[in-house]
């Protein structure tokens, strides 16, 4: 790993962050941390990772486990800011149904009439980058 003057070095619990749509999620991360690492690895929502970086960064796909995807799991926010949070490497991990989730559904536009379609929106922004990590080849099942 490189630090911020370029000079090589290990990587640090410190310089590791978790992130997941959801704080029960999140605590249960913590949780299942040895207890060495607790103080130094942070696991949090993406809201509270707004403005904060990591060297790596480890995040949960906000449809992990989501097979009915509401406005709030779609909306584009979060997304970007778990995946732009790094500052040297990105782990995104997930259940292996999301393309499906995403190809299967269809946007309730439930915005009223004139207002953008952000549902829409985000189910697009979501299935584009589900898109490009998979033809890629970013994408490995474990």
């Amino acid at each position: 790993m490189a630090d911020d003057n370029g000079e090589e070095r290990p990587l640090r619990p410190r310089d590791i962050g978790l992130a997941a749509t959801h704080r029960v999620m999140n605590t249960a991360i913590h949780q299942a941390l040895p207890p060495a690492l607790r103080d130094d690895v942070v696991a949090d929502t993406p809201e509270r990772w707004q403005g904060l970086e990591r060297k790596l960064m480890i995040v949960v796909h906000p449809l992990s486990g989501v097979t009915a995807p509401s406005s709030f799991d779609l909306e584009t926010g979060r997304l970007c800011v778990m995946i732009s949070r790094h500052r040297s490497g990105l782990i995104v991990v997930s259940r292996d149904h999301i393309r499906a989730t995403l190809e299967n559904h269809i946007p309730v536009a439930n915005q009223p009439v004139g207002r953008p379609d952000v549902t829409g929106r985000g189910h697009r922004a979501h299935l584009r980058f589900w898109e490009r990590v998979t033809e890629t080849g970013r994408a490995t099942a474990v």
